[in-house]
């Protein structure tokens, strides 16, 4: 593979022989790209490589393997194919092109790439399985970016890169990039209306250090619109109407408002600029972010569900808000608190009550300059990674009275400095804690009028007779200040458990599994720990289950196996056991997509009527997970024509509809009327001619506009000169048009003539006629023979004897 890459001035490039790679310019300066020597004896591929510089006019060949265009204008590039180059299309300091019809795959760098280039058109291409972007402007305004293809390209689908503004991408479908599908950084004022994107790993618009942007009909599949950056303006001068649309659902994008409660049904919520709005009561399932908070203060998120976002909530730059009792399950990240490198933060919020669950890398996440936030009252549990993350710079948050347990990696993760742990239960965490820095892992010894430290449950110390442990606990990495000084030995803080007590947690689950019950400091009525087997009886659904558990020192695990728990939402689990019950409050999760759920399952609709059909994704045990109506794959055994997931019926009959999403599938039925009569024909037609006392019998057909049979049972019709069957049966001679009628709809005629037997067979009696005559004729005058005897004929009167 031979690659040129230039970034001086007046380089001549000739007979070079390229295999999989090519030229590339670069240089930010006009002379560094128009004072080159590159001509057609350079190929890639076996094609020639055109570096056109300081021309206006012309259209590239068709044989081009790679074009270069310098300080160009008014050129076409249009119908060709660039493979495995560096870069296909590179144009610098070059204005008003029109690339268009084109195809850029498997390049090296880029599928085409615009550097100070403005007013140029790249449309109607395809760009797929670029290593780098597939359309790449940088510093170029005014481009029109539309009707292009883009699919599996390894970084983005479409980058607007560093002040270039006032371009407009519209109408393109942008599937499976690696990153973002279409990303403005550092550009401002462009217009991003009418692209598809879908499959993109939650990575939809990213609008970056970007501002006044204007995005409307955008529809997204698994993804959604994210914003970013440091200042007010990236914020809050965009225009994001409810025309864009996430899963089907609208993109509710509030900013400078002050109040209001965000309508129900919203595919994503973004704050910017706003106080006192209230997000509550939504669900947001696959999308980029779920609620996207910034530069808010004041706000209420509550009573959501967040499930397979990239994040579940988010809030950057923002004071004083309210994350509340939300679930926030399978997100990469669940509750996460951002902040643009050191120049914003995030104070004075809390996050309360939440349920926080399978998250993929925290449950809780706290970014740099997350400050004075408070986190209390959540449950943390089965995330991977951690289930509270506090990164560097963070200081002074409070972390109290969590439930943080079974999380893969660290139950938290702390550094910055000065933040304060105590009353959380740590269960069974595969790591329990990390501490960077110094932090606060107690508040103070309960001895002494403080509230002692946290509950682990791998704290191999003993009770001092108080609830607090005789030796601190270690904490990770083993410094000497990081250690929890006062660690509770029962989950029941500032108070001994009563003897017969215990405590109870049920992990969250997915949909099929069975639910387990973790029974911890489990006391018999004298106050000692539970050993062997005891009766525990369990009540969830209105089912109640009793079983022997086996305890080891209060601790005891129930795997109920009788419970098979199908249905998603909230659960509430009651454990009894010695006549003490506690009551524990869990969530089931949809599992993974199993079927396509087809609405209207079954409709008759007429020909020539559009129908818009709605698919719902469903787990095998027919949770909702979320709708894909716009995305999916839809086909019908009959004509007719789909735009989206809208069907413009044709043909009429029981039709069988199905919509594909990825590998799942959902069908309904389909029946199509035929539309109102448009045209009747009748059998047989044009003239005919029959002797009086013949009968025809006609048939007729009834048709729509589309051809479809109406009716062809004769009795259906109204004729004339023919009787209700469709029979002509006149006595009289002469001419009869016959015509059948269907819904005011009349046939064209067909004429019939009547005459009688010998009027309608004159000819032929002539001709008989005339050949007897002639044979009559012929036989007469026939010569004789001289001696040919004639006979002599006599006539006898039987009376008369005298004749002999």
């Amino acid at each position: 593979m031979t690659s040129l890459r230039s970034v001086e001035c007046n380089q001549t490039l000739t007979d070079n022989t390229m295999e999989n790679s090519g030229v590339f310019i670069e240089g930010n300066t006009l002379q560094r790209w128009n004072t080159h020597v590159i001509d057609t004896s350079n190929t890639i591929n076996g094609k020639p490589i055109y570096y056109w510089k300081d021309r206006s006019g012309g259209t590239v060949p068709g044989d081009a393997g790679q074009v270069l265009l310098a300080n160009c204008t008014d050129i076409y590039i249009k119908n060709l194919i660039f493979s495995n180059a560096s870069v296909g299309i590179q144009l610098g300091y070059s204005h008003g092109n029109e690339i268009t019809n084109n195809i850029a795959s498997h390049n090296k760098i880029d599928g085409i790439n615009l550097y100070r280039s403005n007013n140029n058109s790249i449309t109607d291409s395809t760009f797929s399985n670029n290593r780098g972007i597939g359309i790449f402007l940088w510093r170029s305004d005014g481009n029109i970016v539309s009707g292009n293809i883009l699919s599996q390209n390894h970084d983005h689908g479409i980058l607007i890169w560093d002040n270039s503004n006032h371009n407009n991408v519209s109408g393109n479908v942008v599937s499976n990039s690696f990153e973002w599908s279409i990303y403005l950084y550092r550009s401002d004022n462009n217009t991003v209306s009418e692209n598809t994107v879908s499959s993109n790993d939650y990575q939809g618009i990213f609008l970056e250090l970007s501002s006044k942007s204007t995005l409307f009909n955008n529809h997204m599949d698994k993804s959604g619109i994210s914003i970013n950056g440091f200042e007010l303006i990236h914020w809050n001068t965009h225009t994001i109407d409810t025309s864009n649309m996430v899963n089907g659902k609208p993109v509710y994008y509030w900013n400078n408002r002050i109040g209001g409660t965000v309508p129900e049904g919203a595919g994503q919520v973004i704050l910017a600029n706003c106080t006192n709005v209230v997000v509550e009561g939504q669900n947001f399932i696959r999308v980029t972010t779920g609620v996207s908070v910034g530069f808010s203060t004041f706000c209420n998120i509550r009573n959501n569900i967040a499930i397979d976002n990239k994040e579940g909530i988010q809030l950057t730059s923002s004071n004083n808000n309210t994350i509340s009792s939300n679930v926030v399950s399978r997100n990469q990240y669940g509750i996460r608190l951002t902040s643009f490198y050191i120049f914003t933060s995030n104070m004075y919020n809390t996050i309360v009550n939440n349920t926080v669950t399978f998250n993929n890398k925290s449950g809780i996440h706290l970014s740099h300059l997350s400050m004075h936030n408070t986190i209390v009252h959540n449950t943390v549990t089965s995330n991977n990674g951690y289930g509270i993350y506090i990164s560097s710079i963070s200081t002074d948050n409070q972390i109290v009275n969590n439930t943080i347990a079974f999380n893969t990696g660290y139950g938290i993760s702390v550094r910055g400095t000065e933040n304060l742990i105590y009353h959380n239960l740590f269960i069974y965490n595969e790591s329990q804690a990390q501490g960077i820095d110094r932090h606060y892992w107690d508040a103070g010894d309960p001895a002494e009028g403080g509230k002692g430290g946290n509950y682990w449950s791998d704290y191999e110390g003993k009770d001092r007779g108080d609830g607090i442990g005789d030796v601190p606990y270690d904490i990770y990495p083993h410094y000497w200040w990081n250690k929890d000084r006062y660690p509770w030995t029962n989950p029941h803080f500032e108070h001994p458990p009563a003897a017969g007590s215990f405590f109870s947690l049920i992990k969250n689950m997915v949909a099929g599994d069975h639910p387990e019950i973790l029974i911890i400091h489990a006391m018999d009525t004298d106050g000692e720990f539970l050993n062997g087997e005891f009766d525990v009886t369990v009540e969830i659904d209105d089912k109640e289950v009793s079983m022997n558990a086996m305890f080891n020192a209060g601790h005891a695990v129930l795997q109920l196996e009788t419970f098979n728990l199908t249905k998603a939402g909230s659960y509430t689990a009651f454990t009894t056991l010695n006549d003490v019950t506690n009551t524990n409050l869990f969530y089931v999760i949809h599992g993974e997509m199993d079927y396509i759920k087809v609405v209207p399952e079954e409709i008759t609709i007429t020909a020539g009527d559009n129908i818009t059909y709605a698919a719902t994704l469903h787990d095998k045990y027919g949770n909702e997970i979320r709708d894909v109506s716009k995305f999916t794959e839809w086909s019908v055994d009959a004509g007719g024509f789909w735009s989206k997931n809208e069907y413009s019926s044709e043909f009429a009959g029981t039709w069988n509809v199905t919509g594909r999403y990825e590998n799942a599938e959902g069908t309904a039925t389909l029946v199509v009327k035929p539309a109102s009569t448009k045209t009747v024909i009748i059998d047989p037609q044009g003239d005919l001619t029959i002797v009086k006392g013949e009968t025809i019998k006609f048939t007729a057909a009834a048709y729509d506009r589309f051809g479809n049979l109406i009716t062809d049972n004769v009795t259906d019709f109204i004729w004339y000169n023919a009787d209700e069957n469709g029979v002509f049966d006149k006595e009289n001679t002469g001419f009869y048009d016959i015509t059948a009628t269907y819904e005011e709809v009349t046939s064209d005629p067909t004429t019939v003539k009547v005459e009688t037997f010998w009027s309608n067979n004159w000819s032929l009696f002539v001709l008989a006629t005339a050949v007897l005559i002639t044979a009559y004729v012929l036989l007469e005058k026939r010569p004789k023979k001289p001696d040919e005897e004639q006979p002599i004929v006599k006539y006898v009167d039987p009376e008369r004897s005298d004749v002999t």
